[in-house]
């Protein structure tokens, strides 16, 4: 079935291909062009294509023409090249040639706007493949169809093919500068922003200090050399707490949703994410911080909804891990364990936390507080703290935490 759609498919291009050389060769007046291939089957978006093939081709003649020194040439309706007439004084002439070149142009370019409206095409959204390529190689259709799935991530992909462009982005850039912001964002950084690449928080959190240049691309040298201050490219401030991230975060957020409006509960959401891991390993901010990085530069990489909890499970867990290692390092010189029940009656119990310990509790630990970020819920209940909870080693029949080395179970 394939093999006779893709047959079909070539024997339709190469009827449109023939409209379009009889209308260059004169054979199909202009006015016939998009009637002939509606007629063929041709959808909006062939129409479109063969539309700018036909333009090109009679801008090529009309060149060609011009350079031909022959008095007589060929236009789209077969309309032959008209000699001066003799006795007309030098401004009858220049009268004369100039109501002539008019009518030639006029039968020889078509109209894009009117034959579009005929055809039915909506000229500001070009195809992205040609039809000809998709004449040889029908499976393209199916990859560019089926590559995207999800309507957010294709609404922020057709956005940023748009407005990422060479012809856009500076005035792109001067728009956004001139916006309202609680942080400004610098030329370079609003770049990235636009083409919906990586941000370097560090570079962003620098560009926050007083002092700094936000014109701070480079400028052109000549001789493809640019110049550019050495403290901007190497400008650099790390982020060391949850509070320093969220200034940052909420200053790029707050660029990205001036461009890309669809992905403000988005963002939102992702936030939040990134705040529960800051409050389930308190003592580590690093932690989040971290996470953050690997999950920005993994939509970079191949965009997804950064919201989407189960494309970043991965690195999640990883830094989970990393946060049960470091704790278990901080336990092997423990200091004496708490005996009397006053101070164990303080310890939040972890099996508690998952739900297999009934009140009251058999080792008289605390129950009602989640024993990885002490809010007022079980930790299985909460998708951060749960993960860090089943990230810690278990052993026994009941699924919960190794008893002390006394015999007695420790909660």
């Amino acid at each position: 079935m394939t093999d006779v759609s893709a047959e079909a498919t070539r024997q339709h291009a190469q009827a449109f291909e023939a409209i379009v050389s009889n209308v260059v060769e004169g054979q199909l007046p202009l006015s016939e062009f998009a009637e002939r291939l509606q007629d063929a089957g041709a959808s909006p978006a062939e129409g479109e294509d063969y539309l700018q093939q036909l333009t090109q081709r009679l801008e090529q003649q009309k060149k060609a023409r011009k350079a031909d020194e022959q008095p007589d040439t060929q236009s789209g309706e077969q309309a032959i090249r008209e000699s001066t007439p003799e006795g007309l004084d030098e401004t009858q002439a220049v009268e004369f040639r100039t109501r002539r070149e008019a009518l030639l142009e006029e039968q020889s370019t078509p109209r894009p706007d009117d034959l579009a409206k005929l055809l039915g095409v909506e000229r500001s959204a070009p195809q992205s493949l040609p039809a000809t390529v998709l004449a040889l190689a029908p499976h393209l259709a199916e990859l560019s169809t089926s590559a995207i799935s999800d309507p957010h991530i294709e609404e922020t992909w057709k956005l940023r093919q748009a407005i990422g462009t060479d012809k856009t982005i500076d005035s792109l850039v001067n728009l956004m500068q001139v916006q309202p912001l609680a942080d400004p964002i610098p030329r370079s950084i609003w770049r990235s922003v636009i083409q919906d690449h990586f941000v370097n928080f560090e570079k962003l959190f620098a560009s926050m200090d007083k002092g700094y240049d936000h014109n701070d691309e480079p400028r052109d040298f000549g001789g493809g050399y640019a110049i550019i201050k050495k403290e901007q490219a190497s400008a650099k401030r790390p982020l060391r707490s949850e509070s320093e991230w969220l200034r940052v975060f909420g200053a790029w957020s707050s660029a990205v949703v001036l461009v890309y409006r669809h992905r403000s509960s988005e963002l939102q959401s992702y936030q939040r994410m990134v705040t529960d891991l800051f409050r389930a390993v308190p003592h580590d901010p690093s932690i989040a911080i971290a996470f953050d990085v690997e999950a920005r530069d993994h939509y970079a990489k191949s965009p997804f909804r950064m919201d989407d909890r189960t494309q970043l499970n991965v690195p999640l867990l990883a830094r989970m891990f990393q946060s049960t290692g470091s704790s278990s390092k901080k336990r092997s010189n423990p200091s004496p364990s708490p005996s009397s029940p006053s101070k164990r009656s303080t310890i939040p119990c972890r099996n508690w936390n998952m739900g297999i310990c009934d009140a009251p509790c058999p080792n008289g630990r605390k129950h009602g507080i989640c024993c990885e970020c002490e809010g007022q819920h079980r930790a299985k209940d909460e998708p951060v703290c749960n993960t860090l909870l089943q990230a810690r080693p278990r052993k026994g029949a009941s699924g919960g935490y190794p008893e002390s080395s006394k015999g007695k179970g420790r909660a």
